[in-house]
């Protein structure tokens, strides 16, 4: 996909997530992360039932390589995307419950990203 309708496609679910559209339970958590060569961040919080939930993650660098993922509490994955340098995910949680989410770092440089959790 060229890089413009991807850049254009990401900026529209960041808006939704931004908007409110999407449901953890809390707010939308925005973070700056950076994650050394072939090394993962992995965080655990509850998403709301019935709602779509979403993630989205933006590389600082072009071409670097990396894997969202989310797990239910029984390990499945629900919902992924990778590799690439901008990621995002939506999934809808049948109710409450805790979701794991990782962010890995599929290259061999450091990375530095945001992320906005909703």
């Amino acid at each position: 996909m060229p890089n413009a309708i991807r850049v254009a496609a990401l900026g529209l679910l960041l808006a939704m997530v931004a908007s409110g559209t999407a449901s953890p339970e809390g707010e939308t958590d925005k973070r700056s992360l950076k994650l050394p060569p072939c090394m993962s961040s992995t965080e655990t919080r509850t998403f709301r039932g019935r709602e779509r939930s979403s993630i989205v993650v933006f590389g600082e660098l072009p071409n670097i390589l990396m894997g969202l993922y989310v797990f239910d509490p029984n390990g499945n994955c629900v919902a992924h995307d990778d590799p690439g340098d901008d990621l995002a995910v939506e999934w809808f949680p049948p109710r409450a419950q805790p979701y794991t989410y990782e962010v890995r770092n599929l290259g061999m440089a450091l990375t530095s990203l945001e992320m906005a959790i909703r």
